[in-house]
């Protein structure tokens, strides 16, 4: 079948060096699975491009085959940040659909959010779109065609902020009540939030990692 415009492939991004953490966070687990198997457990119902490391590589071969895993690209050389291993991403994904950009360090970002955010994109004319949560972007991003043509040629050092607000392009931003977009595992303190989390009725709005802009870092 021909792709279209509106058809979305997911590019997850697994090769961050986890500086903060002191460690490689996506074997951490939650509820015994470790953030990379939440993260592809979020992606599972799309065809979807996972970016690793040395350490994620491995992590993800432990893992075994998922049917909706359709490329795996290594990145060399993660100290070159988030827009490297988007580009990478990118320009491995499958020519001419849209990519949903999610971030593997996210272990409340359900499959069930992914979903509604790429078929609001589908239903819509949008170039890039995303949530909103409380005021504060969110995650997944998608990009367009169009945009996407900018993550294939983002300099290193951008960030999916900068990538996120491209001049001239129609963005369309979907209000969200679940802070599960927003939170990310950058610390031992993050991973020790998101055990006492785990299992709730989920986390409040005032309970996500709000100290730097979730936009800005890669997992």
């Amino acid at each position: 079948m021909e792709s279209t415009a509106r058809d979305v492939a997911i590019v997850l991004l697994a090769a961050g060096r986890a500086q903060r953490m002191g460690r490689p966070k996506l074997a951490a687990t939650i509820e015994g699975r470790t953030l990379l198997e939440r993260a592809l457990d979020a992606c599972r119902h799309h065809p979807t491009v996972v970016v690793v490391g040395a350490e994620s590589e491995e992590l993800l071969r432990r893992l075994g085959p998922r049917a909706h895993v359709t490329t795996i690209v290594r990145q060399p050389a993660p100290e070159r940040g988030l827009a490297s291993s988007a580009r990478l991403g990118a320009c491995a994904a499958p020519r001419g659909v849209a990519l949903a950009i999610v971030l593997a360090d996210r272990p409340f970002l359900t499959c069930e959010v992914v979903d509604d955010i790429i078929e609001r994109y589908r239903g819509g004319d949008a170039d890039i779109l995303y949530p909103v949560v409380g005021g504060v972007p969110a995650h997944p991003v998608v990009f367009g065609p169009r945009m996407r043509e900018r993550v294939e040629r983002a300099p290193d050092g951008e960030s999916l902020r900068e990538l996120r607000d491209a001049p001239g392009a129609v963005v369309a931003r979907v209000e969200l009540d679940d802070a599960g977009a927003l939170f990310d595992v950058d610390t031992e303190e993050d991973l020790a939030y998101a055990r006492r989390w785990a299992g709730t009725a989920g986390i409040a709005a005032q309970q996500r990692n709000a100290e730097h802009d979730p936009s800005r870092s890669e997992a």
